[in-house]
């Protein structure tokens, strides 16, 4: 797809196991590999991004989609 960078969310990126071995096989094909920093990939960061959407579309006046959200 020409794409380089990969991003690891969802709760399975939770896993401390399976994340440095993705991460690593990843970084070895070429990829450069993003992870969450602040928040978490899990429902904690589905929730904060819903309160985003909610909130935009809020300020907005009603069914509003923020920038870059299809």
């Amino acid at each position: 797809t020409g794409q380089d960078t990969v991003l690891l969310t969802g709760g399975v990126f939770v896993n401390r196991l399976l994340v440095p071995l993705v991460r690593e096989r990843l970084a070895t094909a070429g990829f450069v590999v993003r992870e969450h920093a602040r928040v978490p990939p899990n429902d904690g960061g589905v929730a904060l991004g819903q309160a985003v959407v909610a909130g935009w579309s809020d300020l907005r006046g009603g069914l509003a989609r923020p920038p870059g959200i299809g």
